[in-house]
């Protein structure tokens, strides 16, 4: 499974923050846990390219789910150099390595009983293991206030890293009816990447020790990055696809003191892209190595529910 590069990250974080925090009136340090939940799938089909011959196939051929179940433990800092304006910074590490089953359906592959896009031919549920890093920037500018209600506008940065190892379970064949098959562990390594970046509405309200805040977010060009690697088939694949992304993300805050803190945050985002994937099945055996281009599109409903402990200063 591959690695993330943390220490990287973090420096390239902490650098963006130093000017900012250099000349800050505020600071806020906030610790966190919680649970994602949800998927990141791709599907491919439509228009393929096969060794130089075009041809046209339903959509989706194939659909990959992979699961986004997994705990996550998170660092983030808050810095407001005039009043007005915050920036953000987060850093988040997966702390649980199961994920759930994925799962890989097939639908009218030549040669089976009926080869309809309407009747699965091929469906699989296996293990996962996930690995994974999120991260954050983003700067939002308080633009009125009304009582205790403000209205503020930013813009942001989201980063989502998730590196899959799955196998160990049974691939079944319900057009046909075939004996099922065994998939041993380590049979497909899959990591996708997101890159978001987004413009952001709010709202935030405050009322004696108790604070309650609601962002709205739009992503116009969000970016997919993924690479699949079907060990058991010899067969390599990675695509970059393009999209939207929007995200809505509610919390409250209670300050135990005047600078102690404890918060609730839920975040929902839906990630839609679509691209091309270019495929290559380097030989084994008796078959030949062959090249693809086929159709592909990305797309993820997570969300995050997460307690904090924070401190301001």
């Amino acid at each position: 499974m591959r690695k993330h590069n943390l220490g990287g990250l973090i420096i390239f974080i902490t650098s963006l923050m130093l000017p900012a925090l250099a000349t800050a009136q505020t600071v806020e340090m906030e610790i966190s846990a919680g649970r994602y939940w949800g998927d990141t799938t791709y599907e491919i089909g439509g228009l393929n390219k096969i060794s130089g011959s075009w041809t046209f196939a339903h959509f989706p051929v194939s659909r990959l789910e992979f699961p986004m179940d997994f705990s996550l433990a998170a660092i983030a800092a808050e810095v407001s150099p005039i009043e007005s304006l915050v920036f953000k910074a987060l850093l988040g590490k997966s702390i649980s390595d199961p994920a759930g089953p994925m799962q890989d359906s097939d639908w009218g592959i030549p040669g089976f009983a009926t080869a309809s896009p309407l009747e699965k031919d091929i469906y699989s549920e296996t293990d996962c293991e996930l690995s994974a890093t999120t991260a954050e920037l983003a700067a939002r500018y308080n633009l009125a206030t009304a009582g205790k209600v403000t209205v503020s506008a930013g813009a942001g940065y989201k980063y989502q890293n998730l590196n899959y190892e799955c196998g160990n379970g049974l691939q079944i064949y319900p057009s046909t009816g075939l004996a099922p098959d065994y998939l041993q562990p380590g049979a497909i390594d899959y990591t996708v990447i997101y890159h978001i970046p987004y413009l952001q509405f709010g709202l935030k309200a405050k009322s004696d020790r108790l604070r309650g805040g609601l962002d709205l977010g739009f992503a116009p060009a969000a970016f997919a990055h993924d690479e699949d690697d079907h060990n058991l088939r010899y067969l390599f694949s990675k695509a970059d696809c393009t999209g939207t992304a929007c995200f809505i993300n509610a919390r409250t805050r209670y300050y135990i003191t005047p600078n102690l803190f404890a918060g609730l945050v839920f975040e929902k985002m839906i990630i839609d892209t679509d691209g091309e994937e270019d495929a290559i099945q380097y030989p084994y055996g008796a078959t030949a190595a062959y090249a693809a281009t086929v159709d592909k599109k990305i797309s993820s409903d997570q969300s995050l529910l997460k307690i904090s402990l924070g401190f301001s200063f």
